[in-house]
């Protein structure tokens, strides 16, 4: 994943981007591209709303993912 031409993040099989989107409908914060062939799966925001309330055990499981990345991000600025 990159921010203009900053890379922020290296993501691998089974890796996911784009869910902030999802969830508050705003615009993407990064760009993402890819180094080798990939398939994606690709979501509305009204369909992963009704997988979120019919899942909430993977929606769990992406929150903590967000919190994890944050705090990933968090421990790469300056203090």
């Amino acid at each position: 994943m990159r921010k203009g031409s900053r890379k922020i993040a290296t993501l691998g099989v089974g890796q996911y981007f784009g869910e902030l989107s999802l969830m508050d409908q705003k615009p993407h914060a990064a760009d993402v591209v890819t180094t080798s062939p990939t398939t994606l799966g690709v979501l509305s925001s009204w369909e992963f709303a009704g997988f979120a309330k019919s899942n909430p055990e993977v929606h769990e499981a992406m929150l903590k993912e967000e919190a994890r990345r944050l705090r990933d991000t968090d421990d790469t600025l300056p203090p």
